[in-house]
């Protein structure tokens, strides 16, 4: 079964997702989809960047939202297993290496940096592109709270 949702957790309004034809949040068995996180909040005709000109305020607001997005359907920091982190300023982006493990803790994700030219908005520094794998083995709702744990087998649900 596979289940899109959009969770109100002061992120972007449901006529931005609409326009721009995305989900924020798919759950398609046990495995739990998040779209990329942007540092942006408010409705489309009024879309406002969080932070402008600090990475350090633009990381904690897409983390914060991560953090959102997982507890609106029923998951932690901890189920998280992968990120890909998309930046402006490489040597910038560095200095806010605190902030993850502070949110993450000691169960931090897998994780890609990369360097870009440009992102959705002019000032944006950064956008996060989380990712995840559920356990199959365990039915929902329960995995929301073991989407990833030492030992749990991660293979691939049917289609």
């Amino acid at each position: 079964m596979i289940t899109r949702s959009n969770p109100a957790v002061g992120y972007m309004a449901a006529d931005v997702f609409k326009t721009n034809a995305f989900t924020q949040t798919i759950r398609a068995g046990n495995t739990l989809y998040l779209s990329g996180i942007a540092p942006l909040k408010g409705e489309l005709n009024s879309l406002e960047l969080v932070g402008e000109g600090s990475m350090q305020v633009q990381t904690e607001w897409v983390l914060e939202i991560l953090k959102r997005c997982l507890a609106a359907e029923g998951a932690t920091l901890r189920n998280w297993v992968a990120q890909t982190v998309y930046v402006t300023d490489i040597a910038e982006s560095i200095k806010t290496m605190a902030i993850f493990n502070e949110f993450f803790g000691e169960h931090t994700p897998t994780s890609t940096l990369v360097e870009v030219k440009g992102l959705f908005h002019p000032q944006q520094m950064t956008a996060h592109r989380p990712s995840n794998r559920g356990n199959p083995d365990v039915t929902w709702p329960d995995a929301q709270r073991n989407l990833h744990h030492p030992g749990t087998r991660s293979r691939r649900p049917p289609d």
